[in-house]
């Protein structure tokens, strides 16, 4: 926009400057003409004299008539224009515009102001109050001289929203809701402030909103939130669960996908004390199209015909990922996934969100696997190398809430080679550490000697190591051997 109005002013102190010296040359034609006149005449004037008076050729008369061209000449004088010098000229033109715009954009505000993604950068760049002030009373502005433009209003709420001005913010919802701007956008932040700061007790006013959501996008990320939370409150899991998946499988505009794993890893541990069935998928995106955006995992039953359940991922740069086929994720609720007597696991990554597998999609499919024995099913895209087998236990009671880490590096370096995060460990499931799990996908292992591997339970959640998490100790391994671990040794003790 920027180099809009540079260009426009450009344009417009040029034509101010060829329009000015445009008339600066009419102006001396027009003076050059009449004198050229007024001298032809007198000549004329001249000659006519002399011939009706030969005999009165006379220095007088010459005087006389040469008196009366200079006194044509003073009348004509102060009517004569003289010209600027050139950088007047070019003041006068770029002045104007320039002034214009500058009315504009204070007084009018900037038109279409500071979208989301524009508001996001604002503030993380970590601008003052004063700042932050500014544009939000510009953007109040705009909105108050052009009501019907939807797109400042949820501009405006977007960056008071992020702001935390959250006053201000159900203000401008309000007035949006006035106006009939009503969007999906601003009436998921308004649910999710209203989750924020009532949880569930929802009043008439933010039932209407939510109804109004769910009837635009039954599957909206704040709305399937609140139905999740609802969902396990009342100990319905297979519904939790659910809205859980919708939360997940939607981009994360409103960072909620951390809570909606955490969320329905609770509640799947509740189902797996029933011996719920299940399929929990284990999946390495070694190789994948450079376009993928997508994952979809389905369960069939078999070669054609609809799946039985579905999950669906987007893609943000992992290399492995896990995710569960149960009765929560059926496509009907009259087939469910505990009824069958065996299924076939496949994972698709694809360029797009569309259900039906697309040109350039790749897949990759499993054996027949029994829902009832909830087993770990591993899929691969491209080749990976093994680096170490692990099996762990622990002389503690580990929470399948809580994960634990597996950590190969050099002996003599504190720097990581590999990691991999898994939860639900026993004593009797063997874990993998491939080259999908390197944190630099490039290093060559034939070259790589002197490893150790260790586990660690991490009771804060993080990734680095805190007080109260338990480790046990680091064991030397060659390439592809198996390595018991015991987690024994308290951080902070």
């Amino acid at each position: 926009m920027l180099l809009l109005a540079g260009l426009s002013v450009a344009l417009a102190g040029l034509l101010a400057l060829v329009f000015m010296r445009a008339n600066r040359r009419s102006a001396t034609q027009r003076t050059l003409s009449r004198t050229e006149v007024n001298v032809h005449v007198q000549e004329i004037n001249r000659e006519t004299l002399v011939a009706d008076v030969e005999q009165l050729e006379s220095s007088e008369l010459k005087e006389e008539s040469d008196i009366a061209l200079l006194a044509d000449a003073r009348d004509e004088q102060p009517s004569q224009s003289r010209p600027l010098p050139l950088w007047h000229m070019l003041a006068i033109a770029c002045s104007v515009p320039l002034t214009a715009l500058v009315l504009y954009w204070f007084l009018w505000g900037r038109p279409g102001t500071v979208l989301l993604e524009e508001a996001a950068v604002y503030l993380q760049s970590g601008v003052d109050t004063e700042t932050t002030e500014q544009i939000e009373s510009r953007l109040q502005r705009y909105v108050a001289m052009h009501p019907q433009d939807l797109q400042a209003f949820s501009s405006l709420m977007a960056f008071q929203w992020y702001a935390g001005k959250r006053e201000s913010f159900r203000r401008t919802h309000q007035l949006a809701e006035e106006n009939n701007h009503v969007s999906p956008f601003g009436d998921s932040l308004y649910l999710l402030d209203v989750f924020q700061t009532k949880r569930l007790n929802l009043d008439k006013r933010d039932q209407l909103v939510r109804q109004r959501l769910r009837e635009v996008d039954a599957n909206a990320q704040v709305g399937s939130l609140i139905d999740a939370l609802e969902a396990t409150a009342k100990g319905d899991l297979l519904t939790a669960n659910r809205a859980w998946e919708n939360v997940l499988a939607v981009p994360d505009l409103f960072d909620l996908h951390a809570t909606a794993t955490l969320g329905q890893r609770a509640t799947r541990v509740r189902l797996e004390n029933a011996n719920h069935p299940k399929v929990v998928v284990d999946i390495a995106l070694n190789q994948v199209p450079t376009d993928s955006r997508w994952l979809f995992v389905y369960a069939r039953e078999g070669a054609e015909g609809p799946p039985l359940a579905v999950v669906k991922r987007p893609l943000t740069g992992e290399r492995r990922l896990e995710v569960v086929l149960d009765d929560s994720t059926v496509m009907r609720p009259d087939l469910l996934l505990s009824d069958s007597d065996g299924v076939r696991i496949t994972a698709r990554v694809s360029s797009t969100a569309e259900a039906l597998t697309q040109i350039g999609d790749v897949e990759v499919v499993s054996d027949v696997v029994q829902p009832s024995a909830q087993p770990i099913v591993p899929l691969a895209f491209g080749s990976a190398q093994d680096i170490v087998q692990v099996k762990i236990r622990s002389e503690h009671i580990m929470s399948p809430l809580e994960p634990v880490f597996i950590i190969v590096k050099k002996q003599a370096v504190s720097t990581p080679l590999a990691v991999r995060r898994v939860y639900n460990v026993s004593a009797s499931r063997e874990i993998a550490i491939t080259t999908t799990d390197l944190m630099l996908p490039n290093i060559s292992l034939a070259a790589i000697d002197d490893l150790e591997v260790k586990a660690r339970l991490a009771r804060s959640q993080s990734a680095m190591a805190q007080a109260g998490d338990i480790e046990s100790e680091a064991i030397a391994f060659s390439l592809g051997t198996t390595v018991d671990l015991t987690l024994t040794r308290v951080l902070g003790d």
